[in-house]
């Protein structure tokens, strides 16, 4: 077990509770992560690639997305009852959802041919978009709890 030295004050603003601290890190890293995993996918088809390209940069949507979440469960277990728990659980599984909707739009678009392809590429598109909101408001809400939780440490 570690001891302060006896002139050693706790700072919450620099010390913070470690766990929220790592949290609040681990949401805005997979959220960037994830930002810059859509841009990939939807420059791909802007750029018309080959929708056989679609499934393989989803795979990096699926893992940053998934990641995002396990960090939105922590939190809103950790949380428990509270209102900022039930919050960040509810946009958790809304980014799930989210998630299961792009993939299912990438992979319509991977599969449909020269006809169809247009139309699904465009709702592959707005689930992208549905997706990165729903990112957000995940990370807006672990934020928002885990400052607050830093902050009851003053």
């Amino acid at each position: 077990m570690t001891t302060e030295p006896e002139n050693y004050t706790r700072n919450p603003a620099i010390d913070g509770d470690p766990l929220s601290s790592f949290q609040r890190s681990q949401s805005g890293c997979h959220r960037r992560q994830l930002r810059e995993a859509l841009g990939q996918l939807m420059r791909a088809a802007h750029d018309r690639q080959p929708v056989s390209v679609l499934p393989a940069l989803c795979k990096f949507v699926v893992l940053s997305a998934h990641r995002l979440v396990m960090v939105g469960d922590e939190v809103g277990a950790a949380a428990g009852d509270c209102s900022a728990g039930w919050r960040t659980l509810t946009a958790s599984d809304q980014l799930f959802v989210a998630l299961r909707r792009t993939l299912s739009a990438t992979k319509a678009a991977a599969a449909g041919d020269k006809n169809d392809s247009c139309e699904a590429v465009r709702e592959m598109a707005d689930a992208t978009q549905v997706l990165a909101e729903a990112a957000a408001a995940l990370d807006r809400h672990v934020n928002q709890y885990c400052a607050a939780r830093e902050g009851d440490l003053s």
